[in-house]
């Protein structure tokens, strides 16, 4: 039978994500997950987990503004700089097959959303803003 998981901060989400199998949902609730330094902010490693925003209110944030002192929007910027900092890396890894990811915002990464070793993966109503990479 398979589980819903409704969470509200990033503790929640990585530990839902920790205890998701195939058929599980991960919900979140509007709001702002905001992700420091690192290779990503979310690695979904296990097949068939469905992650579902509360709409364009369910923010996946990084750092790679703050983190390259942007100020302003990312594609104006990055037509004039000569190198940055990726350390923001991606929103996103999609390392399994059937992952779902929807009605969310991926915002302040190098990459939206990366793709692994992955097969049917379904992306629906998902916003990725201020990336230098979108998928």
């Amino acid at each position: 039978m398979a589980t819903t998981y409704t969470v509200n901060d990033v503790t929640e989400l990585n530990a839902a994500l920790g205890l998701a199998v195939t058929g599980d949902t991960v919900d979140l609730h509007a709001g702002t997950y905001s992700f420091g330094d690192g290779a990503q902010a979310l690695n979904l490693a296990t097949a068939g987990i469905t992650i579902e925003g509360a709409g364009p209110g369910t923010i996946i944030e990084g750092n790679f503004i703050a983190g390259n002192s942007i100020s302003g929007d990312v594609d104006v910027w990055a037509q004039t700089v000569a190198a940055y900092t990726g350390a923001s890396g991606a929103g996103i890894s999609v390392q399994a097959n059937g992952i779902t990811i929807k009605d969310l915002t991926i915002t302040s990464f190098n990459v939206g959303i990366t793709l692994g070793n992955s097969d049917g993966l379904t992306i629906d109503n998902v916003t990725i803003s201020e990336t230098i990479s979108g998928i």
